[in-house]
């Protein structure tokens, strides 16, 4: 499987600002999706080909990418945690306009990964999700900072690139070492699989 790459985001390190006391501080400054405008994925298939998602829309993938994937520190090597990223992303991408995944189709980030009991850190509000909103981001260290504007960029690119065949997945679980052989292709610290039933829909819409 070939790499992704994923365009360097220039706010990707802590930016220094004055207090009132005239002392230096840094804050978290990621380059949020203006969340009033409306964006289009490239390649879209027919299900989803006249979908337009809101930044608001977008920000809120890019938080639970965030906190779903393997961060700097679990995940050194930035080409497989760009990797890993671009296969989530497409897990949420596949389950857009599909039935099957819970109680009905969603059109919206928001819709598809709020769905109960389908990506943990949104439906249990874990802190790596609910801590990263746009004002609780900007006390963020250096290391969360970087692992937020990688977030953000993974989305940007999948704007332009769009759903790819090479991450043709529906469902996701960090990789159990202890089970190496279970069903499932790893990327970084993730294992990805297409379900029977996502296998079939995918089928369909070919």
């Amino acid at each position: 499987m070939a790499d992704t790459v994923i365009p360097k985001n220039s706010t990707t390190h802590l930016t220094a600002h004055s207090d009132p006391t005239g002392h230096v501080v840094q804050f978290c400054n990621p380059d949020w999706f203006d969340p009033d405008e409306q964006y289009s994925v490239a390649n879209a298939p027919p299900r989803a080909a006249t979908l337009k998602f809101t930044g608001k829309d977008l920000n809120f993938a890019a938080r639970v990418l965030y906190a779903e994937a393997s961060g700097s520190g679990a995940l050194p090597d930035v080409a497989e945690r760009n990797n890993e990223k671009m296969a989530i992303i497409n897990v949420f991408y596949f389950r857009i306009n599909r039935k099957g995944y819970r109680s009905q189709k969603h059109a919206t980030f928001i819709g598809v990964c709020s769905e109960k009991n389908q990506f943990q850190s949104v439906f249990a509000n874990e802190p790596k999700f609910s801590n990263s909103t746009k004002q609780k981001a900007r006390e963020f260290s250096n290391s969360e900072c970087t692992d937020l504007c990688e977030a953000l960029s993974a989305i940007k690119a999948f704007l332009q690139t769009g759903p790819s065949e090479n991450y043709c997945y529906d469902n996701f679980r960090a990789y159990d070492r202890h089970h190496p052989k279970l069903p499932g292709h790893r990327i970084g610290n993730t294992r990805f699989w297409l379900s029977t039933g996502g296998n079939k829909m995918y089928t369909v819409e070919k």
